[in-house]
């Protein structure tokens, strides 16, 4: 039994009006076709399952398309599939991709090979990028990708690559992902 109580209209009101302005113009003609659990999920600022946010098209944040990049890249580097499968896979089996997601992701493959060897140049004589895990790979390429094609401020990248790294790779991979983009 669920100890959390439902909102009073008032407080949904006024929590939808508190969402980022990007979800907030997404879903404002849709309001009444939402259900009410993922209203007062979105006004409470609770997560949404994937599957929930493309059933529902919700827009995901650019920190969850990164997320979900990242995932699609790391399945084209583990297990050599397509990345628009991938993408497609991440996605749930729907076809409606974000274009910044598809620009994130089959950019950064269809530039793989110049940023492997840019990468390559910015790390110590005695490595190579195939030395780091996938996941640091993955990271590494979609940074480029963003910063060198999508023109997104370089801090903003930094930042990012250092959060997903710091989410899903092991203590050392923030500080090495932050000295390599750094050069850039």
């Amino acid at each position: 039994m669920s100890t959390d109580k439902s909102l009073t209209p008032e407080q949904l009101e006024k929590g939808l009006l508190e969402l980022p302005p990007y979800l907030l113009e997404s879903i404002k003609d849709r309001i009444d076709e939402l259900p009410m659990p993922v209203l007062e999920r979105l006004a409470k600022k609770q997560h949404l399952s994937r599957k929930a946010m493309i059933a529902y098209k919700i827009p995901f944040n650019r920190h969850q398309m990164r997320q979900l990049a990242l995932e699609a890249i790391y399945q084209h580097l583990l297990l050599g599939k397509d990345i628009k499968k991938a993408v497609y896979d991440v996605m749930l089996q729907s076809n409606e991709i974000d274009g910044y997601l598809g620009a994130l992701t089959i950019g950064t493959i269809e530039n793989e090979e110049k940023y492997r060897k840019l990468l390559d140049s910015k790390l110590r004589k005695d490595w190579d990028l195939d030395r780091l895990s996938l996941l640091e790979q993955a990271i590494l390429l979609m940074s480029c990708q963003e910063i060198l094609e999508n023109g997104t401020p370089k801090p903003v990248v930094i930042n990012e690559a250092v959060s997903l790294a710091k989410e899903y790779c092991d203590d050392t991979a923030p500080k090495l992902i932050n000295g390599v983009l750094d050069t850039l």
